[in-house]
């Protein structure tokens, strides 16, 4: 039986924000075929309302009425298919379709990984130095404020998470790239893929993407999966992935 490449980036897809949401602290609830997830920061990238089927009415008012209780920005996040079914329902709650989506793409083998092309050198996270060069980077690229990338030490998860691994690329010592690998069965996924600006157009990002694309090999990882950027398609497609599912996103007219 062939294995189910867009279901499996799917779910390596919203593993990832449940993942996040249990390292912060934050809260997961499934209501039918709704899994809404507030991680604890207040920024609309981090706080998701995935629907992947369409839900019942009073299943997706129950969903909405937890998530705007938890006092965070969010946005819904849902298939191409889906979309089409469920834009009746969600503008009957006050949501509007947003002008962007993101391409959910797979790389079908791990086994030929192209060779790292660039003077930049990526180490894994391991130490608080580590942390905060990775918070530095991040945060300048995605600004994204400071506080909201710190983990949490009072959380026994926040730093403690087999299938999560992070990396910062260095150059002249100074830190100029982050990349996340997160595994969920075979799947490699790569997340947080960003390049500061001083750094950019030097193989920067394809060499940290086919690092965590190693490590997720050398994991046991057998396929990679992200999620893209329009501008990001042609570099990943380079790579050898290619588009699965195309997700797209409602916000709340609601203020």
């Amino acid at each position: 039986m062939s294995f189910d490449l867009r279901a499996a980036e799917r779910q390596n897809h919203l593993d990832s924000y449940i993942s996040l949401a249990k390292s912060r602290g934050g809260e997961v609830r499934q209501i039918g075929p709704i899994t809404a997830i507030s991680t604890g920061i207040p920024h609309t990238e981090y706080n998701r309302v995935f629907v992947f089927e369409p839900p019942s009415h009073d299943d997706f008012t129950t969903a909405m009425e937890w998530v705007e209780s938890r006092d965070a920005p969010f946005w819904l996040a849902t298939t191409e298919s889906t979309s089409q079914l469920i834009e009746d329902l969600v503008a009957d709650h006050g949501f509007r379709k947003i002008d962007r989506t993101h391409p959910g793409m797979v790389l079908e083998s791990l086994a030929e990984i192209p060779p790292q092309d660039s003077d930049v050198d990526i180490v894994e996270v391991t130490d608080p130095t580590g942390v905060e060069d990775f918070i530095t980077v991040f945060s300048a690229v995605f600004d994204v404020p400071r506080e909201y990338l710190r983990p949490d030490p009072s959380n026994a998860n926040a730093t403690e998470n087999d299938a999560r691994t992070a990396f910062v690329g260095y150059l002249d010592d100074r830190p100029v790239a982050t990349g996340i690998l997160f595994r969920t069965d075979i799947v490699a996924g790569v997340f947080a893929i960003a390049v500061v600006d001083a750094a950019r157009e030097r193989g920067i990002g394809e060499a940290m993407t086919c690092e965590v694309l190693r490590a997720g090999r050398e994991a046991g990882c057998r396929i990679g999966a992200l999620q893209s950027t329009e501008m990001a398609i042609p570099l990943y497609e380079k790579l050898g992935f290619e588009t699965v599912e195309t997700y797209h996103f409602f916000e709340s007219n609601i203020v």
